[in-house]
């Protein structure tokens, strides 16, 4: 039995599995880790074994011996360029989602300045055929105004018809009675 449980921990530290040893009334879940994670990402070769007792009897005191030899480091140094290698392909991953996520960014923002100049185009447009028709209808205004001065400024008031006084009356409020 003790030499199950060797080696059955040994081949978990080589491999870094959960191991279950069975037992007649249940089991022993040995679980060990090799390397943890500092506080500022690095890695660091340490040995854990948790054990979980899945029997129907309690534990009152565990003896455990753990003989290490030459080959460990071979495998520790294996495990942590295995992970370095992972976390490498992580972060290259990370980059690259990062500068696709900028790409879109600036293609939505060279979207949206091209919409922004073209909305303000179309508005400059709009002003200037809002203005053009503006002088258009202020130019047929004059007009008209300077035909009925040309119509009306040798009457007598006495000798105007109610059309004509509305117009020249229309055209002095818009100040284009006389014209200039």
């Amino acid at each position: 039995m003790r030499f199950f449980l060797v080696a059955a921990l040994w081949a978990a530290v080589l491999h870094a599995e959960d191991i279950t040893v069975p037992l007649d009334d249940g089991s022993i879940l040995i679980r060990p880790q090799f390397i943890r994670v500092n506080q500022f990402g690095n890695y660091i070769p340490e040995l854990s074994v948790k054990l979980k007792n899945q029997t129907s009897h309690p534990w009152r005191t565990i003896k455990l011996q753990f003989e290490i030899g030459g080959f460990w480091r071979v495998d520790l140094e294996k495990q942590l360029q295995e992970i370095k290698a992972k976390r490498d392909a992580e972060e290259a991953a990370q980059a690259e989602e990062e500068r696709v996520q900028a790409e879109k960014d600036a293609a939505a923002a060279a979207r949206k300045k091209r919409l922004s100049s073209e909305r303000r185009k179309k508005e400059a447009e709009e002003q200037a055929r809002y203005a053009k028709a503006k002088a258009d209808e202020a130019a047929r205004v004059r007009a008209a105004c300077a035909a009925i001065y040309k119509n009306t400024a040798n009457k007598k008031v006495s000798d105007l018809t109610v059309k004509e006084a509305q117009q020249v009356q229309t055209c002095q409020v818009l100040g284009l009675y006389p014209p200039d």
